[in-house]
């Protein structure tokens, strides 16, 4: 729901180098975007673009525990770990772009088995198990550049947080508790889901790998049952002794020990480690049948995922279409007839130095072209600037005398929400394009052009020196040829 996105961030928005798409989920303290770079040569990359809410974004220790689950990311690099491509922070808003995976998580996975009212494949739970096993014993062996152990632990095993991707992948996210202790100096810290915490984990214990270990073994129980182990605190006197094959007949004797192994209430007694649990769930994976993942995938959830893949792929169109046209030659003429070199400011998505991630300039232009929900009066009106300014740039009035003018409507917006990034991503993007003019321009010696570009640049961004350096130069240049002055 676009209303539900904070900050006035709306669908096709730019945030950092990123254009939004739509919403993918939320939680305590972070939304999750879907969203797309452009690479070079015109590739697009989607991303899976998370958010930290605007009041947790003002608390700097917050920020820094999300930046720092961030950079841990970033540096873990495995097959069944989500994959974190950049960090950095936008409109005051930390963020990360993450691997985007088209397909659910395991909460959503046991609820279709559950509508299909037909008892969960026991290979399908194994093997799901043993890619969480495989993701668990990569993050317990981290060691720093010495070699030293790191000592991570993700302590928010859950189903929400293992996605199965509509080709078979299996990956585990959501490394905010993973960091949590480094970020505040504090390994007591308790977080986490309670219905999912081990015992000691519950009452404040230090992060050891059986947190993790008790952790799979519950997501186990519920993917071989479809009911959860426990309500929203984790029960110590029944943990170790839970029995799936009370709820699914195909459960083994063999597999309903190793769930009690990993759920085992004292540490001890508990799997020693993720690559024990995950080895001896592969013994008896060799037992069962062939299992393929993908295939299961695509019967549960194919034609709900090829409608979600039509529906991104739709937006991914209108956003293409909102960027600097490429295609439309015609359109290109009108644009080039109404203002000689304006096809350099089309073009200078490429330009050297561009923000190209501010870009968000409806360029292609329609009555929809800023798609504002105001929350007020002043937010209304900075709306219908905004508006205003992309059906401008669409016909290409840029800058001029009079208030008809995208430069002039964007000034306007400025002076009511002077830091809203809608604003300065536009303002930006139009200063490059004022730069690129003047450019131009000059080369094809027309000083009074290139003039009239630089001082629009400058009333776009008045803090840039370069454009500022330029106009000085050439009305210096010109008040010399008015006086006959010439070089000796």
């Amino acid at each position: 729901d676009p209303e539900a996105w904070q900050g006035g961030l709306r669908p096709f928005d730019t945030f950092g180098p990123y254009q939004l798409l739509k919403r993918l989920g939320a939680g305590g303290m972070a939304e999750v975007l879907l969203a797309r770079r452009t690479m070079a040569e015109g590739v697009d990359k989607l991303v899976a673009l998370k958010l930290v809410f605007q009041e947790y974004a003002r608390h700097p220790r917050l920020s820094e525990l999300f930046l720092t689950e961030a950079r841990l990311s970033a540096t873990l690099q495995h097959p069944n770990v989500i994959q974190v491509f950049d960090v950095g922070s936008a409109a005051g808003r930390p963020f990360m772009a993450m691997e985007y995976v088209h397909g659910c998580n395991g909460a959503d996975l046991m609820e279709r088995l559950r509508e299909r009212g037909r008892p969960p494949p026991v290979a399908l739970a194994v093997t799901l198990a043993i890619e969480l096993g495989k993701a668990l014993e990569y993050l317990h062996d981290q060691r720093d550049l010495d070699g030293r152990p790191l000592h991570l632990v993700h302590r928010d095993v859950s189903p929400g947080n293992l996605l199965i991707g509509l080709h078979g992948e299996v990956k585990l996210v959501d490394m905010g508790v993973a960091s949590a202790s480094i970020a505040s100096g504090n390994d007591l810290l308790v977080v986490g889901k309670r219905a999912y915490m081990a015992p000691e984990q519950a009452a404040g214990g230090r992060p050891e790998p059986g947190w993790d270990i008790h952790g799979m073994g519950l997501v186990l129980y519920e993917l071989l049952t479809l009911k959860r182990a426990f309500g929203e605190v984790a029960e110590a006197e029944h943990a170790g002794r839970l029995r799936p094959s009370r709820f699914n007949a195909q459960v083994t004797p063999e597999l309903e020990r190793l769930v009690r192994w990993a759920t085992a209430p004292e540490p001890k007694d508990r799997a020693p480690s993720a690559q024990a649990l995950r080895q001896a769930l592969e013994r008896v994976r060799g037992t069962l049948p062939p299992f393929d993942v993908v295939q299961a995938m695509r019967e549960l959830f194919g034609e709900s995922l090829d409608r979600v893949q039509r529906e991104t792929e739709a937006l991914i169109g209108v956003a293409r279409g909102r960027d600097r046209p490429r295609g439309s030659r015609r359109w290109l003429g009108f644009v080039e007839r109404r203002i000689p070199g304006a096809l350099q400011l089309m073009a200078s998505r490429h330009h050297q130095g561009l923000r190209w991630g501010a870009l968000a300039l409806t360029i292609l232009g329609t009555s929809g072209a800023a798609l504002l929900w105001p929350l007020h009066a002043r937010e209304a009106a900075l709306g219908e600037h905004l508006v205003r300014a992309d059906r401008l740039i669409a016909v290409a009035k840029l800058s001029g005398a009079g208030e008809d003018t995208a430069l002039a409507q964007l000034q306007a917006a400025r002076a009511l929400g002077p830091e809203d990034p809608r604003v300065l991503a536009r303002l930006e993007a139009l200063a490059d394009g004022f730069e690129s003019l003047a450019t131009e321009a000059v080369q094809r010696g027309d000083v009074a052009e290139a003039v009239a570009h630089l001082r629009a640049a400058l009333e776009a961004a008045p803090g840039r020196n370069v454009p500022r350096m330029k106009l000085q130069s050439l009305e210096d240049e010109a008040r010399r040829a008015s006086t006959g002055w010439r070089k000796p």
